[in-house]
Parts: C-alpha cells; sequence; structure tokens
C-alpha cells in the first residue's frame, strides 16, 4: 500500500492499516517540522480511533496542558466587555469525557497531535514513513499501481509497486490532479489571513484562560486560539475580499488592543470553500482528507473528517487485501464518505 501525504490523514491510514498487520509506505514531501499550527480541536469520534489504536491518552496528556480549560470567550476586547462564555473542562479532566461514549474531544494543536500519530505508525514493523521524499508520477493497471520517487535529499529516484494508492496529499493534491477528478462547490467565500505569533496575553487579558476568543465589535471579527497553554497564539481575521487583508502585525495589533506585547513568528494567507470531489476513486487509486474535501476549517472539521475517510478506507482495504471483503466493498467507501 503507498500513502501520499503524511498528515494526520495519511498517519491515521498508515496507522489503521498496521493496526490490521497490512504492510505500507507513507510518502511526505516535507520533512517532520510542524512550523504552522493547526487543525486545534479533536472530536469524540476521532478520540474513539485514537483509543482504539491505544494512544488516546498520549493525545490528551503529553501534549497542550491537561489542565488549562478548554473555555471559548466572547469578548469586545481582551480588557473590554465580555458578552459570552462557554465553559469547558480540560483535556484531563473526567468530565470532559461524552456522555454517550469513553471519550470526548480535546484541544491538540497540530505540533503536538502530528508526532503521537507518527509515533504510533512508526510503532508498526509493517509500516514505514519516509519524509522529504515526492511522488512525480504514477501509472495503474488492473494488477498494480507503479509509482515514481525522488528522495529530496539526495534527488536519487525509485519505482515502487503496490496494490493501491491514496492521495492524503492536501488541498491541492498532485493525486487528484493527475487522476483529472475536478472539485464540485463553492470556493473563495471568505478571505482570512492567519498569524502565528508570541505573547504574554494571559497576564494581559481580565477574562482568565480560554482555548479560543472571539473579539467581535463594530469593523472587527477576530479569533484568537492558544497553541500551547501559555505564550504562543494564532490569530484569524477575515475580509471579502483578498485585498482587504490587514497587514499581519497590524492584525495582531487590532486583535490584542494597545498595550499588549507580541512578536509575529509565521503568517498565511488562505480562503474558506465548501467544495467536494467528483469522485473519490479511479481503480487502484483513492483519494482522502482534504484531497477530496475543502470544509470550513472552523472546528477542526475537515482534519476530523479526514481522519473518518483513514478509517473507513483502511478497513475495507485490508479486508479486501486480506481477502475476506466482497466484491464491491470498496466501492462503498465513495458511497458512504461522499456524502458526508
Amino acid at each position: 500500500m503507498l500513502i501520499v501525504g503524511g498528515g494526520p490523514c495519511g498517519l491515521g491510514l498508515a496507522i489503521e492499516l498496521g493496526w490490521r498487520g497490512v504492510p505500507s509506505l507513507l510518502v511526505e514531501q516535507s520533512d517532520e517540522t510542524i512550523a504552522f499550527p493547526t487543525a486545534n480541536l479533536i472530536n469524540t469520534r476521532t478520540m474513539e480511533f485514537l483509543r482504539r489504536w491505544g494512544i488516546a491518552d498520549a493525545a490528551r496528556y503529553e501534549g497542550f496542558p491537561s489542565d488549562y480549560p478548554n473555555t471559548y470567550l466572547y469578548l469586545t476586547g481582551f480588557n473590554r466587555h465580555e458578552l459570552a462564555r462557554f465553559e469547558h473542562p480540560g483535556n484531563g479532566d473526567p468530565t470532559a469525557r461524552s456522555p454517550w461514549s469513553p471519550e470526548g474531544p480535546i484541544w491538540c494543536p497540530k505540533f503536538f497531535f502530528d508526532p503521537v500519530l507518527r509515533a504510533r505508525a512508526e510503532s508498526f514493523s509493517s509500516v514505514r514513513l519516509r519524509f522529504k521524499c515526492r511522488l512525480e508520477s504514477f501509472h495503474q493497471s488492473a494488477e498494480c499501481v507503479t509509482a515514481d520517487l525522488v528522495d529530496l535529499d539526495n534527488g536519487r529516484r525509485e519505482q515502487v509497486t503496490a496494490d493501491y494508492l491514496v492521495g492524503c496529499d492536501g488541498p491541492s493534491s498532485d493525486v487528484r490532479h493527475a487522476l483529472g477528478i475536478k472539485l464540485q462547490g463553492r470556493f473563495a467565500q471568505d478571505h482570512q489571513v492567519t498569524i502565528f505569533f508570541r505573547s504574554p496575553l494571559l497576564s494581559h487579558c481580565r477574562h482568565g484562560p480560554a482555548v479560543a476568543y472571539w473579539i467581535v465589535r463594530p469593523g472587527l471579527r477576530a479569533f484568537v486560539a492558544s497553541m500551547d497553554g501559555r505564550d504562543l497564539w494564532r490569530t484569524s481575521q477575515f475580509a471579502a475580499r483578498r485585498e482587504e487583508l490587514p497587514e499581519p502585525a497590524d492584525s495582531v495589533r487590532t486583535a490584542l488592543g494597545e498595550g499588549i506585547p507580541f512578536e509575529v513568528i509565521d503568517t498565511k494567507e488562505w480562503a474558506g470553500h465548501h467544495a467536494v470531489a467528483e469522485r473519490f476513486r479511479d481503480g487502484r487509486v483513492f483519494i482522502a482528507g482534504d484531497a477530496a474535501h475543502l470544509l470550513w476549517p472552523s472546528g477542526g472539521f475537515g482534519m476530523n473528517t479526514g481522519m473518518g475517510d483513514a478509517v473507513d478506507l483502511g478497513w475495507k482495504l485490508a479486508a479486501t487485501l486480506q481477502g475476506w471483503a466482497g466484491p464491491g466493498l470498496l466501492e462503498s467507501y465513495d458511497l458512504e464518505r461522499r456524502p458526508i
């Protein structure tokens, strides 16, 4: 099995296959560094997957501070009026579990979450992870998929053969483009600039700690999220058109207000989409996660939906390769996941 893309969806698929004893090779063109944290919220269903894989507690306790409250605050400013408060216990609080599940949602930004997934994937002798390795091209026959890879450190090229290939390679998926699969839906509905920054914000906010602050007042709608429970933060500001987006430092200054110091670490511009691929399969090649659907990122829906793709496809591929699947089982991946 060849998996292209080493984000949560690709790693989740590698874990599901490894857990079921299916050999796989995952290739990812970047290195293992998470420079820009995203996908903060792990929902209850994804936590149930992690529980089955034996890593729910690692995600819960070994990253974001487990005693930091997962509270949401709506303010007119960090030292202005509080509009609304939704209090939720921290990751490690037993009351954070769902009444309908042994698990519950946790706050776990990407630079805590991905290493937990990588470590579990690497624990399986049947799983190989290769970072700084890029898929150049592929072709398929009735029996297999043949892929051309290049090692980005030394330029060495090689050819590998797999029973199936799964593209978990993100919104601009090379696998999806190579298959000629189009996205259908609504594009660039809103434009945003997201800034990763450092600030002693908690010592300047009279409303107390929260994982997410919405700053809402006339002319401003800003989102500020905690990335480590201490001094790392991420903020987003919105505009109808790209040219209306503020400069990063101005964006942070506007969100925080005067008198709160900060240091910009990195920035990203992006647009919100609602789009789904016209199909999730072409012969022996599949797409999953952001390669298959572009969901509005608020609430972690993109990452969590991608993990659902990985588990659904993973057990069906395992069943097919191990000989206990019916002839139509792989077709059910598209039928079940695309409507979601």
